[in-house]
């Protein structure tokens, strides 16, 4: 079994790590996995790339013209067919769109998606309009792969027939790591030390992850005496308006903006605690992290999250975009510690068993074989009517 997966990643976050560690343990299984890694012509490195070098992990990187470049993705659907591929796997909007818009005869390749999360863009915006495209190519994938069974409801994917949906929930490398990257970076070590509570938080400086919230509970912890600091590694458009904030709130010296931290995971055992003020996810991958990492978790109750915690007892659980309940859950880490220790182990036995990237990579196995047994089966009945 031959499988190509696609995607145009704009960072290391989630769904990049999930398709790595993926094609980590497929290769650990025997099956012949790469990653497609597209760009614009001129780029620096992707992150994604570096780490796929990083872990031996199979790459392609193709660079191409923005937009949608069906001629492009022409090129991309006859390079696969000729280096043998059995299946496309699309990673993200842009190759959902491209390889969906080419017709079948001529993609020849079944093709499969896996939908790590959706943010409803504003209506016009450029989101907006690729979440429109997106829900047409959904209709022509062989599968639609969801991180979790709550993702059925979204208006993308309710009105698809069952039998082309699946649930395969996220998963990580519990195997021991030999090629881990060092801790270079020692101003975020060093930060996680100066406090009696030091937090942290991963992700994208994006509205859907709401980390102002954060902030605003850092601010009341501070007011009521807590020593506390926090931590936010990630990149994007919020940045500034998030350290404004911080400023206003009098916790500019009690929170650390990283940027981009390159093996972000390997720093997560630094800190007491990753809170995850989401609006919205899919299965953080950064969530499992800190489960194997048996850092105790505070998260949202929000997508694949409440199953991933199991409802409470792997992490503390509050309702979204509740700054009184998420104030108290993170109080609750220093007054009651044993109850805290309990629910880190707890977290580290559920994600061995439920969430590693091996049985990840089994469950998808199951996925391509059996589209690819249908589109030969396909193929045969076309040919017989033809004679």
């Amino acid at each position: 079994m031959k499988v190509l997966h696609l995607i145009d990643s704009g960072g290391l976050y989630g769904a990049e790590k999930m398709l790595l560690s993926l094609v980590e343990e497929q290769q650990a299984q025997g099956m012949d996995s790469m990653i497609l890694s597209a760009g614009e012509h001129g780029i620096e490195p992707k992150a994604i790339e570096e780490e796929a070098h990083r872990l031996s992990v199979p790459l392609k990187v193709w660079r191409m013209k923005p937009g949608l470049n069906l001629l492009e993705a022409l090129r991309i659907a006859g390079w696969a067919r000729e280096k043998g591929f059995d299946v496309l796997h699309s990673h993200g909007y842009k190759f959902n769109i491209l390889m969906a818009l080419l017709p079948r005869r001529v993609r020849q390749l079944p093709l499969i998606t896996t939908l790590h999360g959706y943010v409803n863009g504003r209506k016009y915006s450029a989101i907006w309009l690729y979440e429109m495209l997106d829900r047409l190519a959904l209709r022509s994938m062989a599968k639609v792969v969801l991180v979790n069974p709550h993702m059925k409801r979204l208006h993308a994917v309710n009105r698809l027939p069952e039998s082309r949906i699946a649930v395969i929930p996220n998963g990580i490398n519990m195997r021991p790591q030999a090629n881990v990257q060092a801790k270079t970076r020692d101003d975020i070590v060093s930060f996680s030390g100066r406090f009696d509570l030091s937090l942290v938080s991963i992700g994208r400086l994006s509205p859907e992850k709401n980390f102002k919230l954060a902030i605003e509970a850092l601010s009341r912890l501070k007011r009521a005496g807590v020593s506390v600091g926090l931590c936010i590694m990630g990149q994007g458009a919020l940045r500034a308006d998030l350290l404004e904030q911080a400023k206003k709130q009098s916790v500019a010296d009690h929170l650390f903006m990283a940027d981009y931290v390159a093996g972000a995971e390997t720093y997560i055992s630094c800190f007491d605690a990753l809170v995850m003020p989401s609006l919205t996810e899919g299965l953080p991958i950064t969530l499992l992290e800190a489960m194997k990492s048996r850092v105790p978790v505070i998260a949202s109750a929000v997508g694949g999250i409440p199953d991933a915690l199991a409802d409470g007892k792997a992490g503390l659980l509050v309702p979204p975009n509740d700054l009184t309940a998420l104030t108290n859950a993170l109080e609750a880490l220093v007054t009651d510690q044993a109850t805290a220790s309990d629910r880190v182990e707890y977290a580290y036995q559920r994600v061995l068993s439920e969430f590693s990237s091996g049985r990840m990579a089994a469950r998808y196995e199951t996925i391509y074989n059996s589209i690819t047994a249908f589109a030969k089966e396909r193929g045969r009945h076309h040919y017989d009517q033809l004679g």
